[in-house]
């Protein structure tokens, strides 16, 4: 409950100060001691402050300096200093308890004296004399609850007492926080219904008022919402609603819901929220509906453009590029170009239209930047990535090359230096493994030893060892797969430095190795594959 106590605390802290500003009907004489006090207070000096006010009480004997005076010793938190200014009135004036109602019962919150502050709650509510009074009041309340829940026992008192401030948003949250908490079904509907009513805009507060009932029980709300008619409640209320039903998942149920309101009068968040579901259902087609419904329905060229912007960012992500193309078309603005292509490379390649992929590359690189809203420059890499080991995977590694060089030149011509650095190690590992296809291991080795230079990656040191091994140079690949077996311990890195150590001549590391993967899995199978291929005799 600490992040509650923190959402409360803000919440309430401009109606927390007891040090409310008090009508002082005094004669000119003892003003000085007053101002003087008030004074000392603003300094933070309580205990002065008190001293003087104290010493002002006992020559004035006034009713606004007693309850002045108990006032800031309960602001300082000096609850014997309170007692004493209490005992001191009630001696001297036992008919005129009244005037210390509301320190008393204050007093009374400080010490932990519960059973004294719920039973005088209507009492002090009803001697308050301003809404921030009332609201401190009703604020402390919602305070203690958060620290001891088992105080929602007093559940009928706060009922009753708060029941003639409904339109009091912080009376009326702390009945329902009581009544939820004591279980009392039928309050908390009745103080729904006043929130409702008091706050039809979802401000903070009521926002709030529904996060912490929701800590306690979500069915209130959903119970709430089930019994008032779709035409009754808020709009803004809405997104509450929908809320019950998306935290379980329930997305029929938030649809019907959106469907109702839709058809009560339809607006472009509707559509929104509802084409948003149908993509957590993975109902792309649905979905696309319900966007062109909220594109036709804006009534501004800005609302629409956004509209179109958001929808092909949605459909970029399933990898729908037809229907993100044709949002993307509805974009006018030059800034969308690099997107365009982007995303017609992208719908080239997943139909392996080779050709029109590459004159798509081709003008994509005459852009005068490689960035647009929805892709940047390492959406090109990727897709450069993509043709580059498609190419690999066809027994290209010539063509592949060339595609390599291409990358290369567009990335010195649209990225600075450190960033080009970065991308010089994806340049050097691709390198790598073309001329490593072309059988040319020490040109691979090369630009292998480069990529490795800049970033030690056991991913890159295994690559190393790898190459080196297919140059009969086991000494060397043990070196750097001893360097990515440290990094990395996974099965596939093992089972190279496994090869590198059987072939290097230390069959017993080998073995104790291949041991101690079999423990932990007997049928490993990239393990026996290496015993295999190299011919290991196993003890049985």
């Amino acid at each position: 409950m600490k992040s509650v106590q923190y959402l409360l605390f803000t919440l309430f802290f401009s109606c927390c100060i007891v040090a409310a500003k008090s009508t002082l009907p005094i004669e000119s004489s003892p003003l000085k001691n007053v101002l003087e006090a008030e004074f000392m207070l603003q300094k933070g000096d309580t205990v002065a402050a008190f001293n003087r006010y104290y010493q002002l009480l006992q020559t004035t004997d006034n009713s606004s300096i007693a309850k002045r005076t108990m006032e800031i010793a309960l602001l300082s938190h000096q609850l014997n200093k309170a007692d004493q200014v209490q005992l001191y009135w009630f001696n001297r004036h036992p008919s005129q308890k009244d005037t210390l109602a509301i320190p008393s019962w204050h007093k009374a919150l400080l010490k932990g004296e519960y059973s004294y502050v719920f039973s005088h709650l209507t009492e002090v509510l009803q001697k308050s004399q301003s809404i921030t009074e009332r609201e401190y009041i009703f604020g402390s309340l919602l305070e203690i609850l958060t620290k001891d829940r088992t105080l929602s026992r007093y559940a009928a008192q706060v009922h009753a007492a708060t029941s003639c401030y409904s339109e009091n948003f912080f009376a009326n949250f702390a009945d329902i926080l009581y009544s939820a908490l004591a279980q009392k079904t039928t309050w908390v509907e009745e103080g729904l219904t006043h929130l409702h009513q008091h706050n039809p805009q979802l401000n903070d507060k009521t926002l709030l008022a529904i996060h912490l009932l929701n800590q306690v029980s979500s069915n209130y709300v959903n119970y709430f919402f089930r019994h008032l008619p779709a035409q009754d409640y808020h709009k803004d209320w809405l997104p509450i609603y929908i809320a019950q039903f998306m935290e379980k998942k329930d997305y029929d149920g938030a649809l019907s819901v959106l469907n109702r309101a839709i058809e009560k009068k339809p607006s472009v968040s509707l559509y929104l929220d509802a084409a948003n579901i149908f993509a957590r259902k993975g109902a792309l087609y649905q979905q696309q509906q319900y966007l062109e419904k909220a594109y036709d329905l804006a009534s501004t060229i800005s609302t629409k453009e956004a509209i179109a912007l958001n929808a092909s960012r949605s459909a970029v992500a399933h990898q729908e590029w037809k229907y993100a193309l044709n949002w993307a078309n509805r974009v006018k603005s030059r800034s969308m170009a690099f997107d365009k292509l982007m995303i017609l490379g992208n719908q080239a390649f997943a139909n392996q239209q080779i050709s029109t992929l590459d004159g798509i590359i081709a003008k994509v690189e005459k852009l005068p930047q490689l960035n647009g809203v929805l892709f940047t420059i390492d959406a090109y890499i990727a897709l450069q990535v993509d043709r580059i080991f498609s190419l690999l995977k066809k027994d290209q590694p010539q063509q592949a090359l060339l595609v390599t060089e291409q990358l290369e030149h567009a990335l010195r011509k649209n990225i600075n230096f450190i960033e080009l650095k970065r991308m010089q190690i994806i340049i050097f590992v691709i390198k790598g493994t073309i001329y490593q296809q072309l059988g040319d291991y020490p040109k691979a080795i090369n630009y292998f030893q480069k990529a490795y230079a800049f970033n030690t990656a056991a991913e890159i040191a295994d690559g190393l060892g790898q190459l080196y091994l297919f140059n009969h140079q086991a000494k060397l690949a043990l070196s750097y797969f001893t360097k990515a077996f440290r990094k990395k311990p996974s099965t596939k890195i093992a089972s190279h430095l496994i090869e590198a150590l059987w072939l290097s001549n230390y069959q017993d590391d080998a073995l104790q190795l291949i041991n101690q993967y079999l423990q932990k899995d007997p049928n490993n199978p990239l393990i026996w594959q290496t015993i295999k291929r190299l011919n290991i005799k196993m003890d049985k």
